[in-house]
């Protein structure tokens, strides 16, 4: 199985290449399935993602639902999200460092095939429905993701803005689980 993760900034539309690269496979005839990003739909429902502990808890439970993901028999597992996230968010949030420290136990637990850093295009117009952090509070969070990403995952990075080709996506990973 191909494990691919999403990582960046709120709004940068991590979610929206997910969900369309998980179509894509599907149509293709690959079997694959989408793990969703836990802390959207609580932030969603109202829970603010600046509290360390939250995160913590976010961390773990995406790496428990993740798990479950990685058993099933798939061609490719799709990540909205990786577990790099909760620790951006931790470090933005200023956790405590013992916090920090856990969310590096989580993040080096699991490793994803394939990242895509979805950055934000040019002339974007960042929409604040379904999130906590302004335009330029996301642009923050991003440039963590750059540092975490060269620190845990140096392999099979790709750097993406939203408006990225469907069909490139497929290709790469299509020859990615080729050369296994």
């Amino acid at each position: 199985m191909i494990t691919i993760g999403f990582i960046g900034a709120p709004g940068t539309g991590k979610s929206t290449l997910a969900y369309g690269l998980v179509y894509g496979l599907k149509k293709n005839g690959y079997e694959v399935e989408l793990v969703p990003e836990l802390i959207k739909q609580r932030v969603m429902n109202g829970l603010s993602n600046d509290d360390p502990d939250v995160n913590v808890l976010n961390g773990i439970q995406q790496k428990n639902l993740e798990l479950q993901y990685r058993r099933l028999p798939l061609d490719f597992l799709v990540c909205e999200t990786t577990l790099i996230n909760p620790l951006m968010y931790g470090e933005y949030y200023r956790a405590q460092q013992y916090q920090i420290d856990y969310l590096k136990v989580l993040v080096m637990e699991l490793q994803y095939d394939v990242i895509y850093r979805v950055v934000f295009r040019p002339n974007h117009v960042y929409h604040t429905f379904g999130r906590c952090e302004s335009e330029k509070q996301a642009k923050e969070i991003d440039a963590l993701a750059k540092v975490y990403l060269s620190k845990y995952h140096k392999n099979h990075v790709y750097e993406i803005t939203s408006d990225a080709p469907l069909e490139t996506m497929i290709a790469e990973v299509v020859k990615f689980r080729r050369l296994l």
